[in-house]
């Protein structure tokens, strides 16, 4: 295909999820990668103070939110492995390595945000897709 989608095993995709990223595609036919919001989704409501704090606390659980529209992501942002998409030929160019984000037992994070950076050094941007979000448990 000419779009890859990503996700995590513990999300919840609305049914327009894969409608978003194909809609922003085709009107953004320059963008190299798409990400969408990645909203909280606990069993149980949380403490008070979690969701008080859920700005600050948000990236343990990979949540993300840059708004509802459509449109360039400006310089700075982001997007999340749980909600990702990119153009296979991207792919191609700047495959994701191997070696690097949660292997065995080293947990650490961010292997897309290292692809982002390789495809934006080259010159190629990224499309906010607001419509596109997910729930992550």
């Amino acid at each position: 295909g000419k779009l890859v989608l990503w996700t995590d095993d513990d999300v919840l995709a609305g049914e327009r999820w894969v409608w978003g990223f194909l809609a922003a595609a085709a009107q953004f036919p320059d963008a190299r990668f798409f990400g969408g919001p990645v909203r909280p989704w606990f069993e149980a409501s949380p403490p008070a103070w979690v969701t008080r704090h859920l700005g600050k606390l948000g990236y343990c659980w990979a949540l993300l939110d840059h708004g509802p529209e459509v449109r360039w992501l400006r310089p700075g942002e982001y997007c999340f492995g749980a909600n990702i998409a990119f153009r296979t030929e991207a792919l191609r160019r700047h495959p994701f390595d191997p070696t690097y984000g949660r292997v065995g037992k080293q947990l650490s994070s961010g292997d897309e945000t290292r692809l982002i950076d390789q495809i934006r050094a080259e010159g190629g941007e990224g499309v906010w897709v607001g419509t596109a979000g997910v729930d992550h448990y």
